[in-house]
C-alpha cells in the first residue's frame, strides 16, 4: 500500500488497485492493501480469468501472492501488477 506523511507526521495509507488510491482507514484495508470494494473487485477478476495454460503450481503460487496483496489487477482484464517488497509501489 502507498503511504504518505502529512504535515503532523500521520502516515496516510492508500488503496493499491490501479485507478484507485483511495484513504484506507480500517486495519483490515490497510493490512490488506486495499478496501472491501477493491478486493472484491480483484477476487471477480482472479474468478474470471482464463487459467488454462498454468500448472497447478504456478496457480497456487498465484493465488497466495493475491492474498497476501503482492499481487494486484491491472485496468485491463488479465493484467496483474506486482507490489514492491516494502509496499510502496505498484
Amino acid at each position: 500500500m502507498t503511504s504518505e506523511t502529512s504535515a503532523s507526521a500521520e502516515v496516510v495509507h492508500r488503496c493499491l488497485r490501479p485507478g484507485c488510491g483511495r484513504k484506507l482507514t480500517s486495519p483490515e484495508s490497510i493490512a490488506r492493501g486495499m478496501g472491501p470494494t477493491c478486493a472484491r473487485k480483484m477476487r471477480r477478476a482472479v474468478e474470471s480469468a482464463d487459467l488454462s495454460a498454468w500448472t497447478s503450481r504456478q496457480l497456487e503460487q498465484a493465488r497466495e501472492l493475491i492474498e497476501d496483496g503482492a499481487l494486484v489487477p491491472a485496468e485491463e482484464d488479465g493484467v496483474f501488477l506486482a507490489v514492491s517488497t516494502d509496499g510502496t509501489a505498484v
